[in-house]
């Protein structure tokens, strides 16, 4: 058992989990949020990392040819091996972007929250995550 499933079992009380239960619910010990992409990364929308000077041009035209779902879990730290991806990366989340570049880059993985009335809706996983945290203070 690797270390993600017993943080999950210990924040769901339970002797075993399987994937489909390793999502929130009302009645975990603390309000918690598994990330869909691969990395932080991966939650850079394209128009910040085309800005990021060191990169090939090759490389630049794979990434714009990617899909979203193919961008979600592409390993940076290999495509992008001509800079230091875990330095350079970091800095681009507290540049110039903005909220609606981020909910465009997550709007492909909609995700079912249920309303005050009990009806389900879709919300992008970034307004989720500020549910969340809405929820915590």
């Amino acid at each position: 058992m690797n270390e993600q499933e017993k943080l999950i079992k210990l924040i769901k009380n339970r002797d075993s989990i399987t994937v489909n239960q390793a999502f929130y619910e009302e009645t975990d010990f603390i309000v918690w949020h598994m990330v869909y992409k691969r990395e932080i990364e991966n939650y850079l929308p394209k128009e910040i990392i085309q800005n990021i000077s060191g990169i090939t041009v090759d490389n630049q035209r794979l990434i714009d040819g990617l899909s979203p779902q193919e961008y979600d879990f592409i390993d940076f730290e290999v495509t992008l091996s001509e800079i230091e991806v875990k330095k350079v990366f970091p800095p681009q989340f507290v540049g110039e972007w903005t909220r609606d570049l981020i909910e465009r880059r997550c709007n492909h993985h909609l995700v079912d929250i249920e309303l005050p009335n009990n009806t389900l809706t879709k919300v992008s996983e970034i307004e989720q995550i500020l549910l969340k945290i809405a929820k915590i203070i």
